[in-house]
């Protein structure tokens, strides 16, 4: 049986706990916040000779009941959003990889001789610096066989740029990769061809008559 001393603390231990758990300090929420990274989802455990289930899972210590009621109850939060955020970044990823792509001068935008910008280099370097996104003229060069000749494309290249903005031209830079598609004289042929074969449409034109089409009026006719 309690003693009178001992409930006469009682008040003043229970006003100390209940300022610690206000305060946010009792043990279970120290002991759920050190098992915050337990990871959810059924555990793999070894039995009969074999590991349970047989597709990876976690081998971890299991998730606390309170734990799992929120992961059921919030699902699919918060897989959803990674799966998100991964396919994004690897969009994103291939749209770079494009418009690097777009912003490199290549071997057929210099002259084969001198290493020179040619006609068709100096209108594709106005397009990256004038016409594309801002954060997109940034203009690059295919790197030559030679460093004597990449040398001389960087240079040209950085030439004709500060002829067309001025001097905050960006600083052309050297890349070393490969054209993913073919010369000018194949790109031109593929053009002629299709424009030459293009077939007529198919619906003809058929002029308005008195405000309406001709067969209208031919059929009101007879």
């Amino acid at each position: 049986m309690l003693s009178m001393r001992t409930w006469s603390w009682a008040p003043i231990a229970l006003l100390g706990l209940s300022s610690t758990v206000w305060a946010g300090e009792h043990w279970w929420n120290r002991w759920y916040t050190s098992q915050s990274p337990t990871v959810p989802g059924s555990r793999q455990s070894y039995h009969d000779g074999k590991m349970w289930p047989l597709a990876p899972r976690s081998t971890g210590p299991k998730e606390p009941f309170v734990h799992v009621y929120h992961t059921n109850a919030n699902w699919p939060d918060p897989y959803r959003w990674q799966d998100r955020t991964n396919m994004r970044a690897s969009m994103n990823a291939q749209v770079d990889r494009g418009w690097l792509t777009t912003q490199t001068l290549y071997d057929q935008h210099f002259d084969p001789e001198t290493n020179e910008l040619n006609l068709a280099g100096r209108h594709h370097l106005t397009w990256i610096l004038q016409y594309a996104p801002p954060q997109r003229r940034q203009p690059y060069v295919q790197a030559a066989t030679t460093q004597a000749a990449s040398d001389v494309r960087v240079a040209t290249a950085q030439a004709a740029a500060v002829n067309i903005v001025g001097a905050g031209a960006p600083p052309v830079q050297l890349r070393i990769c490969q054209p993913y598609d073919g010369s000018g004289v194949e790109a031109e042929k593929i053009r002629r061809d299709f424009l030459d074969q293009s077939p007529s449409p198919r619906l003809p034109y058929v002029p308005l008559i008195n405000g309406g089409n001709s067969a209208t009026t031919s059929s009101a006719g007879s």
